[in-house]
């Protein structure tokens, strides 16, 4: 996983799990593979395909399932900046094996 920056690059392998609090503050790209999103309480079930992209407004967490060997890029969405201070934006994300 890259770090010290807002883009993160993820491999997962089959059936890998990648977990994400709030899905709201990123925006997820399939660079290769086929990944399986599901939001809480969302009845659907979004499938992205290697060039495909997905984000989201609503501050829901997802987990993101490979359903082959797949890699994902994660990129922190940019956050408007209060006027009076500009306060850094945090955005933290799970992994979890699919066999948890």
């Amino acid at each position: 996983m890259q770090t010290g920056s807002s883009r993160y690059q993820v491999a997962l392998e089959h059936q890998g799990l990648f977990d994400i609090a709030d899905a709201s503050a990123v925006t997820l790209r399939c660079e290769s593979g086929d990944l399986w999103i599901t939001l809480d309480n969302d009845p659907r079930d979004i499938v992205l395909r290697a060039g495909e992209v997905f984000t989201t407004d609503e501050h829901r967490r997802a987990l993101v399932y490979a359903l082959r060997p797949s890699a994902l890029t994660l990129e922190a969405k940019a956050r408007p900046q209060d006027r009076r201070t500009a306060e850094a934006t945090l955005v933290t994300f799970g992994l979890r094996s699919a066999a948890a």
